[in-house]
């Protein structure tokens, strides 16, 4: 044997032959890209075996998540943790709803320049002489 063309250990074709082992390569590699007519029975066939096996209900088997491409349901289950934030954050805005309020003078204050609620004092744009 050629020690060029074989293995060491004479199984085959060695370093020597690598224009041969490109042709080859190339040519499988064609072959396996190329479109290949299917074949039209054999894929019938696949198909009422497919068919009868999911009519059939004998495989309760569950989808796998990573298998299955439908929306997940979502469920709205707050934790007691959000639901007393949620409570918090909408007292808080609520308060300060109110001292916002409060603050003019219009929710229990002390109301206009005779005591009654909502009468208007002058502004400075009113005239002196009116």
């Amino acid at each position: 044997m050629n020690d060029k063309t074989s293995r060491p250990d004479g199984s085959g074709p060695g370093p020597g032959s690598r224009a041969a082992d490109r042709a080859t390569v190339g040519e499988l590699l064609a072959a396996a890209v190329r479109p290949s007519a299917p074949d039209a029975a054999a894929e019938r066939r696949a198909v009422d075996a497919f068919c009868a096996a999911r009519d059939s209900g004998v495989s309760h088997a569950r989808t796998r998540r990573r298998d299955d491409w439908r929306p997940r349901r979502r469920r709205r289950v707050w934790s007691a943790r959000t639901a007393v934030g949620a409570v918090l954050a909408s007292l808080t805005v609520g308060g300060v709803a109110m001292a916002a309020i409060g603050g003019s003078g219009g929710f229990g204050g002390s109301g206009g320049a005779d005591g009654r609620p909502g009468t208007p004092r002058p502004g400075s744009s009113a005239s002196a002489g009116e």
